[in-house]
């Protein structure tokens, strides 16, 4: 590794972060002589931004040494050289000198050119190896947002940076091979006081100036493959427009406002991002596509290609009133009922005649078997619907006919559910409907339907006629 190769990796980080190195040379030069000892070149390169390796400053403070004094090191010629890439010195001497602007030849990504990837250990190098053995960990350190050095500071009471060849190998976070381990024991491995330990804050150090934002390797993912349905659902019958109108009535939602947070001018129109955010906001989830229909819908368009908002809000208070209803005052208006909403609140699926029938007959059996038995089927769906909002998943449903004595058989569970959910999707049955079929003791007292019940005898009042009290027979009436 050769010094000009290390300074330019410390001026790529030298130059975004806007860094003058000189500034931490003043304290150790007080008559501005431009030198100080090797231990305090060294101390601040530590303690500096650039973080380099061992290697890297004793590399650094060896071509710096002054020829007159080994024990001193140039600094200001070292900080001349990396603050190049801010601007040339002594410009004064060749005024005609071309200037380029700062960071102009600056490669910011030289620095993960020093440190191969991963397959670059099989090619022998002992050099290039244990690059790309801190390349990895600095890359899964990164990923995984792991602190290298915090695995051994309990084994460190000293806090002298090393630990242990046992402490290491039983502490480091990631698998690596044995032979893998071996280079890292042989670069980070010394004797102490007779005893072989490992500088793990160094290896810290190393693999914390690493940079390894401009990975290339392709990272193995496991993405989302939905599975492919051909079922079709009642909610592609309606336009995009509908769906919004049943969701607005349905809440009764004044839509314009919404809409003008990103209108300070009053102009009438938004872009089709801030249409999306609108109606998330609102609660009213839309694909990509369905955004895209309904900004080029004819009557929406505006200018420029931007949504016109005041339309599509005249178009949807339709549904509660009729614009310049003063100027008709015969004219009589009815209020949006329970059918405006459905297509927002309910997306089933379309069935053949042959499904229908076969659902019937799932239906019949159930009916007949709470009908013999007088099973309470919506007592038992309740017990798994918290909420009480009359959906419960297919599975508890199923559960919920098992433990009452109706198991079903996966094929006439799924015609259920085919009838039954929904609410756009194949997980969630709707209990209450199902319970209006096959639960003919749905509409009688509870007392009826636990088998408790019995007529009660009511005491009829007693009346006046002609000034005698006339009472009246004992009535049987059900309750």
């Amino acid at each position: 590794m050769s010094v000009a190769e290390v300074e330019e990796r410390m001026r790529n980080v030298l130059f975004p972060k806007r860094i003058r190195v000189r500034e931490f040379f003043r304290d150790y030069d007080p008559l501005r002589k431009w030198r100080c000892t090797r231990a305090q070149f060294l101390r601040v390169l530590d303690i500096s931004a650039l973080k380099p390796t061992k290697r890297e400053a004793e590399i650094l403070a060896d071509h710096y040494t002054d020829p007159k004094a080994k024990d001193l090191v140039i600094y200001g010629n070292f900080c001349d050289r990396l603050e190049e890439v801010f601007n040339p010195k002594f410009l004064e001497q060749t005024p005609l000198r071309e200037i380029y602007p700062p960071g102009t030849n600056l490669d910011l990504h030289a620095s993960t050119k020093l440190h191969t990837p991963s397959n670059a250990f099989a090619s022998g190098d002992p050099v290039a190896s244990l690059e790309s053995l801190l390349y990895r960990c600095a890359l899964l350190c990164s990923t995984r947002a792991v602190v290298f050095k915090y695995f051994f500071e309990d084994f460190d009471h000293s806090r002298s940076g090393t630990v242990s060849k046992e402490q290491f190998l039983r502490q480091f976070p990631f698998k690596f091979t044995d032979e893998e381990m071996q280079v890292l024991l042989a670069h980070y491995g010394e004797i102490r006081h007779s005893q072989k330990v490992v500088r793990y804050r160094d290896f810290h150090k190393d693999i914390s100036v690493l940079d390894t934002s401009n990975h290339t390797e392709k990272i193995p993912q496991s993405t989302l493959v939905s599975r492919p349905s051909s079922r079709q659902w009642t909610r592609d019958d309606f336009s995009v427009t509908e769906l919004i109108r049943a969701k607005v009535v349905e809440g009764r939602v004044r839509l314009r406002e919404q809409f003008q947070d990103f209108d300070p001018l009053n102009k009438g129109e938004c872009t089709l991002t801030q249409l999306g955010t609108v109606l998330s906001v609102l609660g009213i989830e839309l694909s990509p596509a369905e955004l895209q229909r309904l900004q080029t819908q004819e009557g929406f368009q505006g200018e420029d290609g931007r949504f016109n908002y005041w339309a599509f809000t005249d178009y949807v208070d339709e549904a509660f009133t009729l614009k310049g209803l003063e100027h008709e005052p015969t004219t009589r208006i009815d209020m949006p009922g329970e059918l405006t909403t459905v297509p927002g609140r309910r997306n089933f699926q379309k069935l053949d005649a042959d499904q229908e029938q076969a659902v019937r007959e799932v239906e019949n059996g159930i009916l007949r078997t709470v009908r013999v038995h007088g099973i309470d089927l919506r007592a038992a769906c309740k017990n798994f619907d918290r909420q009480h909002r009359g959906h419960i998943k297919v599975a508890q449903f199923a559960r919920a006919l098992t433990t009452i004595g109706l198991p079903l058989t996966q094929a006439d569970l799924e015609l259920l559910a085919m009838k039954y959910c929904d609410m756009g999707n194949e997980v969630d049955i709707n209990y209450m409907d199902l319970c209006e079929v096959c639960d003919p003791n749905l509409h009688r007292p509870a007392s009826v339907r636990s088998g408790q019940w019995a007529p009660k005898v009511v005491n009829p009042s007693v009346y006046f006629r002609d000034g005698d009290v006339v009472p009246s027979r004992p009535v049987s009436r059900a309750a």
